[in-house]
């Protein structure tokens, strides 16, 4: 287990319980802060997890070896899985300790109506400029990414700019992005060249538990930039 992992580790009945980073939002009905349950059939999200979850500076100086080969890194589930509960934990761990202008999270549906806005603004360089910075972009819902070329285009630039920066850059689909017909192969070739992992639902009563709690509110999603 990593050093660096700075939220709470249980383990109950052979099940690994990570600990989210909270928000302001109160706890689950539960009483419960937002976690992530880690059985057998999720073993392999453990390594890139624990490092996105530790110390920033360790994670970015990985990626930039080459040591950790996660980025980008693609969490495919069905509903339920937990990866938009989980991506949504990593945004709050990074924006409580970098710049929350360095750390940002899209839906794939608001990323391409952010493009729109800013090209319709005439401030597309600067948005763009602000995306390529990043030092963490998360897009979730990959597969509702639309079909549009200019929008694709624009996020795999963001994807080569961030990650040659030394960035990370974590998304999640519904589905592998090889099997999601309408991105392109541009698109597809970048995701590809990182991690795909796959959560399935977990087996156990706890995790289950776990998964069917309600979600803390999700991270914000990029206001329009002036």
């Amino acid at each position: 287990m990593p050093s660096d992992f700075d939220g709470r580790i249980h383990v109950i009945d052979g099940v690994l319980q990570l600990e989210l980073p909270g928000s302001d939002a109160p706890a689950t009905a539960s009483g419960m802060l937002p976690s992530f349950v880690v059985g057998p059939e999720n073993e392999l999200v453990v390594a890139p997890l624990l490092r996105l979850l530790g110390d920033l500076d360790l994670a970015k100086r990985e990626v930039a070896d080459g040591t950790q080969l996660f980025n980008p890194l693609v969490l495919v589930g069905g509903s339920g899985s937990g990866k938009s509960q989980l991506v949504q934990g990593i945004v709050r761990h990074w924006r409580q300790r970098l710049d929350a202008a360095k750390v940002e999270y899209f839906t794939a549906a608001d990323f391409c109506r952010e493009v729109q806005a800013a090209t319709d603004d005439d401030r597309l360089p600067a948005w763009r400029e602000s995306v390529r910075s990043l030092r963490l972009l998360v897009i979730d819902d990959l597969h509702r990414l639309r079909p549009r070329p200019a929008f694709q285009q624009e996020l795999r630039h963001a994807i080569d700019a961030i990650v040659a920066a030394g960035g990370i850059v974590v998304f999640t689909a519904d589905r592998e992005p090889v099997a999601i017909g309408h991105l392109d192969t541009g698109l597809r070739d970048r995701l590809s060249a990182g991690l795909t992992v796959r959560l399935q639902r977990p087996a156990s009563p706890l995790a289950a538990r776990s998964c069917n709690s309600p979600p803390a509110p999700a991270a914000r999603s990029s206001p329009t930039r002036n």
